[in-house]
């Protein structure tokens, strides 16, 4: 492992088991140390039925330009669940 601390594994953009995916939440067959860089837009890539986006996905220990800290998260990137019977109002363009 490096001795840099600006590795994906220190890094906001960087979610630990993320899906490749980027229709999907997490990837809990995915190793520890394996994860996805979020810092842009996830790459379109055609399929049978149209397209789909998929984040790259890193080793903890690599490190590129786009570094920026991550603050300390309690439950380690874990998404807050919506309470049953919440509505999340879509934004639209109108």
């Amino acid at each position: 492992m490096s001795d840099r601390i600006d590795r994906c594994e220190t890094c906001t953009w960087w979610e630990r088991q993320g899906a490749t995916l980027s229709s999907a939440a997490r990837d809990p067959g995915a190793a520890d140390d394996v994860g996805t860089c979020q810092a842009y837009p996830p790459d379109l890539q055609r399929v049978a039925f149209g397209a789909v986006g998929y984040f790259p996905v890193t080793h903890a220990s690599r490190f590129c330009r786009d570094w920026q800290e991550r603050v300390d998260d309690p439950d380690d990137g874990e998404r807050e669940p919506v309470p049953d019977g919440t509505v999340v109002p879509f934004r639209s363009a109108a």
